[in-house]
């Protein structure tokens, strides 16, 4: 059975079920809410009389701004050709292919005056990020990565106001710089604080486990080894083989005296001494000499010298030592003329070497 209405307007107050097809000669239109289906050479959707799609022969066209929620989608969706105006979308999972018109949006993330952009006008191709409206950060096309340069030379380069400078802050009050400027370079430490190289096992990186402080350089240029082990005066870095760390020592005579033989009394007068406590008199030409702080051993080295006064029948005489210990050494004075005669003069010197 077939059933046609002929007229101007039919109008149904309860529910139309089709069966089969439908053919419409204009457009369906739901007149209270202003929402139709336009039936032309195109597809057209409009909501409360604004164009929102239109389907052609020639693809889809969005005509207004599309919007997909989280869940708008539950599978998949290709559209071979589409163009729109503004597109917005909570997620998007795919890959978008083609070229970005720059008249129509720019190939860049921007929030206020700091953005992330990539750029390629065919020749120098690179990346770049600026915040507050200046460059910090850009990699070129050779992998190449500046930090506040745009032209960097080297795989990573980084500037502060022109100059190469890495800086670590720690709270705003100490800092370690890296830098180079002009024909120098150098490594700048906080004013009262120090810069210390430690060694720490690959296991430990970017921990603070197990840091083993092995040179120091302090505020007033003091070189430590293994912390503030800065030496003493008159001390020298000096090699323990292969094996061991370096250590301070001391090059200079471990104790010396300078001391008049002649003068009166059991202790003799001391002009100038290191290490050396007194020098007690045990008779005419010997002499004990007492250290402050005793020796590790008797292998310790003595030189002894004279003076030629007083000319007691002795120009130069024989010195020698006698008993050695390692608190004291005594030390005797023989006239020079092959006799046994001990004699006293005016300057006896003594220095002592040791390791």
């Amino acid at each position: 059975m077939t059933m046609e209405i002929v007229g101007n307007d039919a109008q149904f107050n309860g529910k139309v079920t089709l069966l089969k097809d439908l053919e419409i000669y204009g457009n369906i239109k739901n007149k209270t809410k202003d929402t139709s289906f336009d039936f032309s050479d195109n597809f057209s959707f409009k909501i409360q009389g604004n164009e929102k799609l239109r389907i052609t022969s020639g693809g889809t066209t969005f005509t207004d701004t599309v919007i997909s929620p989280n869940g708008i989608f539950s599978d998949s969706i290709t559209v071979p050709n589409v163009s729109a105006q503004t597109v917005i979308a909570t997620e998007y999972y795919g890959t978008f292919k083609g070229s970005i018109d720059p008249s129509v949006a720019d190939d860049k993330i921007t929030e206020g005056n700091s953005s992330a952009e990539v750029v390629d006008t065919g020749s120098n191709g690179h990346f770049k990020v600026l915040t507050a409206g200046t460059e910090k950060f850009r990699i070129l096309s050779d992998g190449k990565v500046g930090i506040g340069t745009t032209n960097p030379f080297g795989m990573i380069e980084v500037q502060k106001n022109g100059v190469p400078a890495i800086i670590s802050n720690y709270n705003n009050s100490k800092h370690i710089q890296m830098d180079a400027g002009d024909s120098g370079a150098g490594i700048q430490i906080s004013t009262g604080h120090y810069f210390a190289i430690n060694h720490q096992p690959y296991a430990d990186r970017g921990t603070t486990n197990n840091l083993t402080e092995r040179l120091r350089i302090a505020s007033a240029g003091q070189i430590g080894i293994a912390g503030a082990n800065y030496g003493t005066t008159g001390q020298v870095l000096t090699s323990q083989g292969s094996s061991s760390a370096v250590q301070w020592t001391s090059t200079a005579a471990k104790a010396y005296v300078n001391f008049d033989g002649t003068s009166a009394g059991t202790n003799k007068t001391i002009r100038d001494s290191h290490n050396v406590s007194s020098v007690v008199d045990n008779g005419t030409g010997d002499y004990t000499i007492n250290f402050s702080t005793a020796f590790a051993n008797t292998n310790y080295v003595i030189t002894v010298g004279h003076s030629n006064a007083n000319n007691n029948g002795s120009t130069h005489g024989v010195l020698y030592t006698n008993t050695i210990t390692t608190g004291s050494v005594q030390v005797m004075n023989f006239a020079d003329d092959s006799g046994g005669n001990l004699v006293d003069k005016t300057m006896v010197s003594v220095v002592i070497h040791a390791t």
